[in-house]
């Protein structure tokens, strides 16, 4: 059987993201790897079957030149991502896959999919399957294995014929080892690429999954993806010895809080340092839970750029959406990255519970006070099933369930009791010109400019940014 992993193409004119619960589309001149079909691929390949990575969304290619890529792989079975704001576009490959050939077994997976697997059913008759276990791994080996029979195979909700059948979900995969490594030897490295990656080529890894804190009510990692786990520091080294054996020579980690776990995060550290693993890096991490000598050992270890999630510059704020950080952590460890050489980029979110004018100018001036390398103000936008959602709608806040609106770069789905949809649209965009444009970080950012590629990524970013805002 012939088994193709599909990333839909793009909805939006940038790209859009889908891995691991991400909705919304690239806010620079960025293409990031469809990690999750790396690791199924991967996982499949360790369990001896082979599968074939399509990435539409990389390839910028249409739904029409998709379905040649089909009708030229024949395949078996098609597995694609999905995700909230491209649900109904996405959703269109069961239609090509079926004018390629109707026996085609057609299967989604997300977050969304798993949030709301009979709704997605029925938005498609050409669906045949959603995964419901928001890590889809262990459902698909178990279909493949079961040669594509949906009766006996937990995880899924599935059609046959006018009826849909419920299937009992699969526990959560604890040992992360089980799953191999990510089939970075199966997507072409040429096609990605990130504005602050210093070397090329990059790919993108995990070392944990969920998040030790999670708490916050707009993320999809407390209700998707707990408990937090973490790969053995061993499994994980293989995979960097493996990933400079390919050539490549920069990684992006994709986990929630790369600083999960401490103490093993350090051991990882220590073994990349000893083992002089010559691989550039980024990372995302909690402000919380990030000591001033563990940023210094990142450093040592390749790290060039952490990433942190700040969401607010108001403490009722940060208390209303169970963030659990103080804004004097923030400072200090933003402080404590920069001080040792290591770049650092800040999240921030507009329009979640208690927000108003006054707060988004204050979480303007902190991000400009802070002075990161680059910022995101991006649009709080309310994944089904997360508690943000249902807080919207029990309080009857939400506007619409145009899943095509439900973007961190367009206008609220809701009204705020005391902002309306449009009123923090109109700020995130004022708030993005206000960051990048002010003289003093354009001249900055000019002046730290190593390379042709930084200057490159740099001037495409600006370019971007300025049309889109």
């Amino acid at each position: 059987m012939k088994y193709l992993l599909i990333e839909p193409p793009r909805v939006d004119e940038y790209g859009n993201l889908r891995i691991m619960g991400s909705m919304g589309s690239y806010k620079a001149d960025m293409v990031w790897h469809p990690l999750d079909m790396m690791i199924i691929s991967g996982y499949l390949q360790k369990n001896g079957f082979d599968s074939t990575i399509l990435d539409a969304n990389a390839l910028n290619i249409n739904l029409q030149e998709t379905k040649k890529r089909i009708e030229n792989e024949n395949p078996d079975v098609i597995i694609f991502t999905t995700s909230t704001s491209t649900i109904y576009s996405d959703l269109k490959l069961a239609d090509i896959a079926k004018e390629v050939n109707k026996n085609i077994k057609t299967i989604a997976i997300g977050t969304h999919v798993s949030a709301v697997p009979l709704e997605t059913l029925q938005l498609n008759t050409n669906l045949d399957a959603v995964v419901i276990d928001s890590e889809p791994e262990f459902a698909i080996l178990s279909l493949i294995k079961n040669k594509l029979e949906f009766k006996n195979t937990n995880g899924f909700f599935y059609r046959n014929r006018n009826t849909i059948i419920q299937n009992k979900p699969n526990p959560r995969i604890m040992n992360l080892d089980d799953l191999g490594f990510p089939s970075h030897d199966k997507v072409d490295q040429n096609l990605y690429n990130d504005p602050l990656q210093k070397r090329k080529p990059f790919t993108m890894t995990y070392a944990t999954r969920g998040c030790w804190h999670g708490k916050c009510i707009y993320c999809s990692c407390p209700f998707f993806f707990p408990p937090a786990r973490m790969r053995s520091v061993q499994h994980i080294i293989k995979e960097l010895e493996w990933i400079q054996s390919l050539g490549i020579k920069e990684i992006k980690w994709f986990d929630a809080e790369f600083n999960n776990f401490p103490d093993k995060t350090n051991e990882l550290l220590d073994e990349m340092i000893k083992r002089k693993i010559d691989l550039t890096w980024s990372a995302l991490a909690r402000v919380d839970n990030l000591p001033k000598e563990t940023i210094e050992k990142m450093k040592k270890a390749g790290c060039h750029t952490l990433h942190v999630g700040i969401e607010s510059a108001s403490p009722q704020i940060l208390k209303n959406i169970r963030k659990n950080i103080s804004l004097d952590q923030a400072e200090e460890t933003v402080k404590n990255i920069k001080d040792s050489g290591i770049n650092v980029l800040t999240y921030f979110m507009l329009g979640l519970p208690g927000e108003t004018k006054e707060t988004m100018q204050k979480t303007l001036e902190f991000a400009k006070k802070l002075d990161p390398v680059a910022t995101t103000f991006s649009i709080a936008t309310p994944h089904p099933r997360t508690l943000f959602h249902t807080w919207l709608e029990q309080n009857k806040l939400l506007k619409t369930k145009d899943y095509s609106k439900y973007n961190p770069s367009l206008p609220p789905v809701y009204d705020l009791p005391d902002l309306k949809s449009e009123e923090i649209y109109k700020f995130m965009k004022y708030a993005q010109k206000s960051f990048y444009l002010r003289p003093s970080f354009i001249l900055k950012r000019l002046v730290e400019i190593r390379s042709f590629t930084q200057l490159k990524n740099g001037i495409k970013t600006f370019n971007m940014i300025r049309k889109r805002y």
